[in-house]
């Protein structure tokens, strides 16, 4: 009977964190998150944290890496408004910025379907 080798595949993980190496697809990731009605509360961590493993490589050593990972920490136990301005320069640091779009008008009515009344 011949032996017949299954090939193994990489984890869900492994994949992602390939794929974010990307700088393009980390900043889809993250906007994808942004764009979720309802997240999961930790979800903002996660991916941050995903983000931080696949492009901490790239501009970081590893101990600078731990130093961004403790900053995330208390980024994301910060309250208040320099929470989004800490964000933005923690994600500076992974060749990331954010940018601020205006959202297409609808056809109809021509009000924002996103707008609180």
């Amino acid at each position: 009977m011949q032996t017949v080798k299954t090939p193994t595949t990489k984890s869900y993980q492994s994949y992602l964190i390939e794929s974010l190496k990307s700088p393009e697809e980390a900043a889809g990731y993250l906007e994808a998150l942004f764009e979720e009605e309802n997240p999961e509360p930790e979800l903002l961590h996660r991916v941050l944290n995903n983000i931080l493993e696949a492009l901490g490589d790239i501009y970081l050593t590893p101990e600078q890496i731990e130093d961004h990972r403790q900053k995330l920490n208390n980024l994301l136990s910060e309250k208040g408004n320099f929470a989004i301005y800490h964000l933005s320069n923690w994600l500076e640091v992974l060749g990331l910025k954010i940018i601020i779009q205006t959202i297409p008008k609808s056809s109809g009515d021509g009000e924002n379907n996103n707008a609180t009344q």
